[in-house]
């Protein structure tokens, strides 16, 4: 076994590439087969419980994240949806509004590839922009990949003034 010095598991037989891809899978399985567990079992009331998680989540990163200028959140807008293995592009920055788009969504191919619905990719984004509206700013989704567009495209505005 190798630890590196920020104490991650390092697989000297596996390229990291593929250990990413493990990784982010698993993320993915785990977030989907929760929901689906709290579905089946709960019905409605798993719903709610998993949405307590997944704010609680996201609460946790935005936490970090509170104190920074609009300008730094436009910067690291992107860095969460990369590193879980989105496809991801900054069409604009203004000082008070920025816009990307979502070319590759993970949880909309693993959607597809399950034969489910979308609705833990609604959960998802309802939840997201709800944490981020209170937080950031005003977010606008113009197109979703879940609704048959072939990109999801948000616009970020800075309607808290930081």
């Amino acid at each position: 076994m190798n630890i590196s010095a920020q104490n991650f598991y390092v697989d000297p037989n596996m390229s990291l590439e593929q250990q990413i891809a493990f990784l982010r899978q698993n993320y993915i399985n785990f977030k989907f087969n929760l929901f689906e567990v709290l579905r089946e079992e709960l019905g409605s009331r798993g719903i709610e419980i998993f949405k307590s998680v997944l704010r609680k989540y996201l609460l946790q990163g935005i936490d970090k994240h509170r104190e920074k200028s609009f300008k730094e959140i436009a910067i690291l807008a992107e860095i969460p949806y990369r590193i879980f293995g989105f496809q991801i592009k900054q069409e604009y920055a203004r000082p008070n509004e920025f816009q990307y788009i979502i070319i590759d969504c993970p949880y909309y191919e693993e959607s597809l590839r399950r034969g489910i619905d979308i609705d833990l990719c609604n959960i998802i984004e309802e939840i997201g922009i709800e944490e981020a509206i209170k937080n950031f700013g005003e977010i606008t989704t113009y197109t979703r990949m879940c609704h048959g567009d072939c990109i999801c495209t948000f616009r970020i505005r800075n309607t808290l003034g930081r």
